[in-house]
């Protein structure tokens, strides 16, 4: 029996010798450096102890893509001579026109049919697709002539050909006889007559290239306030609803941070088709003259009065105010007063004139 517990002790104290000997190979030596506590790697992948560790490249970040510029509203320039372009309006054909709210200035006129024509001014070539380019009307050289202006359009009725042809002055770009290289057509329909555009550029090449004189004389520019003024005088005036038929209106809906008059157009927002935005107005000219139809012209054009004096209203800076205007002759330049007798003052921006016959239907509020 005293020897079974002899045996039995000793085969303890042997093993827990072999434990403590496995204990000490696992540990670690102090001393050593830190490569030879490195975990051990397959031989065909040991790293060449001279090459650096590769340090692991941070992704570039994607610059911040700037927001697009506002266009800075530039005023006209009195010493350069602008084109004025004649640009259709009737029906949804030719939605959205393109270069409207890059124009200084423009008139909406009455034209057959109980629709209307854009005239836009421009003074300055920056300005993308302009269009669609369509015919002229004999009261449009009462517009454009005064700011001794280009023209720019696509044939027009016999009364404008005719007084175009009449007045050497008159400088033109006519896609029907001397400008047809500055036009390009959108879309391939040879049936459809509202897609004629150009643009800024190509007209200026063009009359860079004809010799056309692009300096002027002419001094008929109006005032502006040095910034955005809102008048102490005249009605609160939010909203502008202007209907020449039930399927030619036109509105303006007053943003009160902007002090400018957003511009509807048959019951949607107007959007510039090189921004794909809608644009926005500084000063809006309500201009009331007569007209009547054409005797014996087949189309229903009419004859409207832009020679003489009348009455209308000037908006701007949400304010209204009722005016007086004065044209002396066809050619000079159209003035407008308050009921003081003082010219008005524009706000810095672009001007639209309303031009109104008795069968259109205002509403200011």
């Amino acid at each position: 029996m005293k020897k079974i517990f002899i045996l039995v002790m000793v085969l303890l104290l042997a093993a827990g010798i072999a434990a403590c000997k496995a204990k000490v190979e696992e540990t670690p030596d102090p001393t050593a450096s830190p490569s030879a506590t490195a975990t051990p790697v397959d031989s065909t992948e040991s790293p060449d102890p001279t090459v650096s560790p590769a340090e692991t490249e941070s992704p570039t970040p994607e610059p911040t893509p700037e927001p697009p510029k506002e266009k800075v509203f530039i005023l006209p320039d009195e010493s350069t001579r602008p084109w004025a372009v004649s640009i259709d309006n009737q029906g949804d054909i030719p939605f959205p026109q393109g270069g409207l709210s890059d124009a200084q200035l423009v008139y909406e006129l009455p034209v057959e049919g109980g629709v209307t024509r854009y005239l836009a001014v421009f003074w300055e070539a920056d300005v993308d697709l302009i269009g669609p380019v369509r015919s002229a009307r004999d009261y449009m050289l009462d517009c454009f002539v005064p700011h001794d202006a280009i023209l720019v359009h696509v044939g027009g009725s016999p009364q404008a050909l005719s007084d175009i042809q009449k007045n050497s002055n008159i400088d033109y770009l006519n896609a029907m006889i001397n400008a047809s290289s500055i036009f390009e057509e959108l879309t391939s329909d040879p049936k459809n007559w509202q897609d004629t555009y150009t643009t800024g550029e190509k007209i200026s090449d063009f009359v860079t290239s004809k010799g056309i004189s692009q300096a002027t004389d002419v001094s008929i520019l109006p005032q502006y306030n040095d910034k955005m003024a809102k008048a102490t005088e005249g009605l609160d005036t939010n909203i502008i609803n202007i209907t020449y038929n039930p399927d030619s209106v036109c509105a303006y809906i007053y943003d009160t941070e902007k002090m400018l008059y957003y511009r509807n157009r048959n019951g949607t927002s107007h959007i510039d088709r090189n921004t794909d935005k809608p644009f926005a107005v500084a000063n809006i000219i309500i201009q009331k003259v007569d007209s009547r139809i054409i005797d014996g012209d087949s189309e229903g054009r009419l004859e409207v009065d832009m020679v003489g004096s009348g009455e209308g209203y000037f908006i701007s800076g949400g304010k209204s105010l009722d005016i007086t205007w004065e044209k002396t002759g066809r050619f000079e330049a159209t003035k407008y007063y308050d009921l003081d007798g003082k010219e008005i003052v524009l706000n810095p921006g672009n001007t639209w004139v309303q031009v109104t016959i008795a069968s259109t239907m205002i509403l200011i509020m």
